[in-house]
């Protein structure tokens, strides 16, 4: 086995160690490990012989470390004792597994001893029984492996018997490579896709090498597809570098010359600097080619804004003119529904009068009654002006409160002045109920003052009766007098959708 890096400092001498490590036997092969039970024996003695004192002065230092951890001291300790104590300490540790400070001593103490005899500690580990634990403390011995045969340590993991503990040890083995070589880590990833591995584990990868090398991040994350979830790693990494170097970040991904990588780049620096300069962040996604990736970005930073600056937002995109605004409708009418009602009118007063409000109010209408928020719902419609738009928001409001809760949206509208609102609500709630209770909801129907709504209730409500119980309805429509032959064609057209299409009603005289 080739000399790690990691000598330790204390208590071993130099010749000492030369002759431990001369005679050190190489691993056995994975199906060799995969049956052995019981612990190697270490090739030579590399023991001082310790006095009580000494040995005393070790178990304190373990057991205070178990009560205060710290990996450079544990590692230190680990590093001053021999493989016997090494041995030792491990197996007094077994008791405390579920103390996380033992759990993390334990780990080191195998990481020292697999530094020295990784067959031997790697047989231990495989000892134990088949517990999380366990294969946390095999991870730590190949963790310490892949520094001089990263394609050794991935076979031992592929061998173990358990798909729980080859994903553990293998992701444990992906980290501690990216540490040293992390090229060839996220290379090795991405061409073997057979690895016992999750979906992210390409996004925790480049993560991590963000957190040491943010620049390279970036550049190994460009080199993944989409499928490898290159994305999250690459905004973790973007941000990590502009906390180095805004400016040499914004210059890298202007001056890549892949198209789609420039984008994604493009993109992600946008997403990294949205909350501190948002409109900065949507002049530099104008740099992005493709629509798709452009659109998605625009909504990044959008979210971002309405979240620190609602008003700023709106201002913005009142400037904006009606066709690029028109894609953010619904988009901003979901995201809307997750402010505070505070938040919301400061966007509806940035917006001013006109399409781009009422499209967006109306988006929120839907959001929230497909969210069951109801009372978020009727807030939103109050922000909008009378007309089409506002009395379609109502009635869609009624259809969604009735189906979700109708005793509830019953007792509402007992509350509810004489208005035009109140008629679409009324028509509305007949038309949700049609299928369940028709008498019901004809009566609620012949209810409604206007004359124009109430005919519209009629028609939704025999359309929806018609596709459940085609006979009763076909009845009652072909003995009332409320419809022309061709208004009933087209109630019976309707109602073989299964679903009615509703007939949207539409004020007469507005009260």
């Amino acid at each position: 086995m080739k000399l790690n890096w990691q000598l330790p400092l204390v208590c071993l001498g130099f010749g000492l160690s030369l002759g431990f490590w001369a005679g050190q036997k190489s691993l056995p092969s994975p199906s060799a490990v995969v049956v052995e039970s019981s612990l190697a024996a270490p090739k030579a003695p590399n023991s001082p012989n310790r006095s009580p004192a000494t040995k005393t002065v070790m178990t304190a230092s373990l057991a205070e470390l178990v009560d205060d951890f710290s990996v450079k001291r544990a590692a230190r300790l680990a590093d001053a004792m021999s493989v016997t104590e090494l041995q030792r300490s491990v197996n007094s540790l077994v008791g405390q597994r579920l103390n996380p400070s033992a759990s993390s001593m334990r780990a080191e103490l195998m990481k020292s001893w697999a530094r020295r005899d990784a067959n031997a500690a790697w047989a231990y580990a495989l000892s134990l029984p088949k517990t999380t634990e366990r294969a946390r403390l095999l991870g730590a011995v190949a963790g310490v492996l892949v520094a001089t045969n990263a394609q050794r340590a991935i076979e031992l993991a592929n061998a173990l018997p358990t798909s729980s503990e080859q994903k553990s040890v293998v992701k444990t083995i992906l980290d501690e490579w990216a540490k040293v070589n992390p090229e060839a880590a996220i290379r090795y990833l991405k061409t073997h896709p057979d690895l016992p591995v999750d979906a992210f584990a390409g996004l925790t990868l480049i993560s991590s090498i963000a957190q040491r090398d943010p620049p390279l991040a970036a550049k190994l994350a460009l080199s993944m597809t989409a499928a490898e979830y290159s994305d999250g790693g690459l905004g973790n990494a973007v941000l990590k570098w502009i906390e180095l170097d805004a400016n040499a970040t914004r210059q890298w991904a202007l001056s890549l010359t892949d198209p789609l990588q420039r984008d994604k780049a493009l993109g992600a620096y946008s997403a990294a600097i949205a909350s501190n300069d948002p409109r900065a962040a949507m002049e530099m996604i104008s740099e992005i080619a493709a629509g798709d990736v452009r659109l998605g970005a625009e909504r990044k930073v959008i979210t971002e804004w309405l979240n620190i600056d609602p008003q700023g937002a709106a201002e913005y995109l009142r400037d904006l003119d009606e066709v690029t605004v028109s894609k953010y409708d619904f988009f901003l009418g979901l995201k809307l529904n997750d402010l505070t009602f505070s938040q919301q009118q400061k966007f509806i007063a940035g917006l001013g009068d006109g399409s781009l409000k009422e499209g967006i109010v109306r988006g929120m209408v839907r959001s929230a009654t497909s969210n069951g928020q109801f009372t978020r719902a009727v807030n939103a419609i109050n922000l909008m002006q009378e007309g089409d738009q506002r009395d379609r928001s109502v009635y869609d409001l009624a259809v969604g409160w009735s189906k979700s809760d109708p005793k509830a949206l019953t007792d509402w509208l007992m509350l509810q002045p004489d208005s035009s609102d109140r008629d679409m609500i009324l028509a509305g709630h007949a038309a949700s109920q049609a299928a369940r209770n028709p008498s019901a909801s004809l009566s609620l129907a012949g209810s409604i003052p206007d004359k124009k709504i109430q005919k519209a209730a009629y028609e939704n409500v025999v359309a929806r009766w018609m596709a459940v119980d085609p006979g009763a309805a076909t009845a009652w429509l072909n003995q009332s007098n409320l419809f022309s032959d061709r208004e009933r064609e087209g109630i019976v057209r309707r109602s073989k959708y299964g679903t009615a299409i509703d007939s949207k009603p539409r004020v007469s005289t507005r009260r």
